[in-house]
Formats: structure tokens, C-alpha cells, sequence
């Protein structure tokens, strides 16, 4: 959960979660679906 966010180059369309440590919370993010990284998480409830 240190990592930053990574949206990644692809041009899909999913709804992430990641952990921003600096506010202490889990934001959403658009992923591309691809070179993302482990701070990458499919609802709130599971970051």
C-alpha cells in the first residue's frame, strides 16, 4: 500500500481503489487494465 497510483498506458475503462498513504484513505481511480501495480484493488472494502 506504499506504492503510488499507476492508471497504466491501456485504454481501458475500470473502476479501481487504491491506498493514498499521505491522506490515510482508499481513493478510485481509472485503470487501463494493464502495467498497473499491487496498490490496485477491485472495491473499497478490500483495500
Amino acid at each position: 500500500c506504499t506504492l503510488p497510483k499507476v492508471p497504466g498506458p491501456c485504454n481501458a475503462y475500470f473502476v479501481r481503489w487504491w491506498y493514498d498513504q499521505q491522506k490515510e484513505i482508499c481513493s478510485s481511480f481509472i485503470y487501463g487494465g494493464c502495467q498497473g501495480n499491487n496498490n490496485n484493488f477491485q472495491s473499497e472494502s478490500v483495500c
